[in-house]
């Protein structure tokens, strides 16, 4: 059962360290699974971020983390739009962050098997 939005989490949020990491195993089965449901082009596509605009979101004092939000751009493609949260889970919108470098052209060199698939 998924979690109501209206559910309050216990604050501050339980950001600790490694919380986040998958074993490649399971990040190739993820992979996989969405290819399978959403088909390799449009969101099944990878999309590289260069760390600067992670570097400045991260670095205003009160970001204890980040948050994802999926969204549509003007060519109808899927896009993730990301900001800062602080330790109460607000959004931190003085820098929010999108433009992707999308796959293809800007496509891994070498397919890993793990994501790449």
């Amino acid at each position: 059962m998924a979690a109501s939005r209206n559910a309050k989490p216990s604050f501050p949020y339980p950001y600790k360290s490694g919380r986040h990491k998958v074993a490649k195993a399971d990040a190739r089965r993820l992979r996989k699974r969405a290819i399978a449901a959403l088909g390799s082009d449009g969101i099944g596509r990878s999309a590289a971020y260069h760390r600067e605009i992670f570097d400045q979101i991260l670095a205003d004092p009160r970001c204890v983390g980040i948050r994802f939000y999926p969204g549509i751009d003007d060519k109808g493609e899927v896009t993730m739009l990301y900001v800062g949260m602080d330790a109460k889970g607000n959004n931190l919108t003085s820098l929010i962050g999108d433009l992707p470098f999308r796959c293809p052209p800007f496509c891994p060199p070498i397919r890993d098997g793990v994501l790449d698939l």
